[in-house]
């Protein structure tokens, strides 16, 4: 860094040697402090891009959920299975989640708080088992009180749409394999990760490989069967194949694991995340 500024400001390092001579001490140490400024500056800017923290917002992340807020987060039954140190990181990360999105209401109807709070919970829960991740491509959620969500416009259009009629029933009962609210969260949150620079991705590049591996040899095992309308898996679609096995892997791991345990072991290892090693509570 010292070498660039150097280069920058005097052409040269022979330049820049003749010029110290008539520098005095302050001068020598402003000079030689400025790339160190520089490259703060730069790790700083590294790190609120990195963790998704908005410099304008900034004092708003240390604000603690409200007890109405944190009454609603129990209704949660991943928030309420987890341990008191792992349910205070949640919140916080819910807090997070709030604090970057605008939610719209479509149909003329109000986004309550209950909604603003169940969506980001239902986020989190996808990424917990990695560093604080808030789908920062999906800037506003637009919520519906009964619209249908078509997973194609969510991949076309790029916005997180929402039915909360369709959401709500999803996360009634956390074992019954229908969640439409988490397959659409899930496809976001493949997007994301495909949109993200290498450097910045959440899944590691030899767990989302393994992953590919293993759902395509799943996949093409299916088609030899002649049980599905696919004739080769090309024509598979990969983000629906990811966020059906995001639903199965959450809410019947048992199962999941006793069919399909390859499947099952790279979904783990590609979000962080063991759903045997706990049950939820009554």
């Amino acid at each position: 860094m010292l070498q660039l500024f150097i280069l920058l400001r005097y052409g040269s390092y022979s330049s820049y040697r003749g010029s110290i001579v008539h520098m005095s001490p302050g001068e020598v140490l402003l000079a030689s402090g400025i790339p160190v400024v520089i490259l703060l500056i730069g790790i700083a800017v590294i790190y609120l891009q990195r963790y998704e923290i908005s410099v304008t917002r900034c004092f708003q992340y240390f604000k603690l959920l409200s007890p109405t807020e944190l009454q609603t987060l129990q209704g949660f039954k991943y928030y309420h299975s987890l341990l008191p140190q792992h349910q205070v990181k949640f919140e916080k990360r819910v807090r997070h989640f709030l604090v970057n999105k605008t939610f719209v209401a479509e149909d003329s109807n109000e986004v309550t708080e209950e909604m603003k709070i169940m969506i980001a919970a239902a986020c989190v829960q996808l990424t917990f088992g990695h560093r604080p991740f808030y789908l920062s491509h999906f800037k506003n959620i637009s919520v519906y009180q009964w619209q249908p969500i078509s997973l194609e416009e969510i991949k076309k259009k790029k916005v997180l749409l929402i039915s909360w009629s369709e959401f709500q029933e999803g996360y009634l009962s956390p074992t019954d394999g229908y969640n439409p609210g988490m397959k659409v969260l899930a496809m976001a949150l493949l997007l994301e990760e495909r949109l993200r620079e290498n450097s910045d991705k959440l899944f590691g590049d030899y767990a989302y490989r393994n992953w590919q591996a293993k759902s395509r040899a799943l996949g093409e095992r299916f088609i030899q069967t002649g049980l599905t309308p696919f004739r080769n898996y090309s024509e598979v679609d990969k983000a629906d194949f990811f966020a059906v096995s995001v639903v199965y892997f959450f809410e019947n791991p048992i199962d999941f694991h006793q069919r399909f345990p390859d499947l099952f072991k790279a979904m783990k290892k590609l979000l962080g995340q063991d759903p045997l090693l706990f049950k939820y509570k009554s």
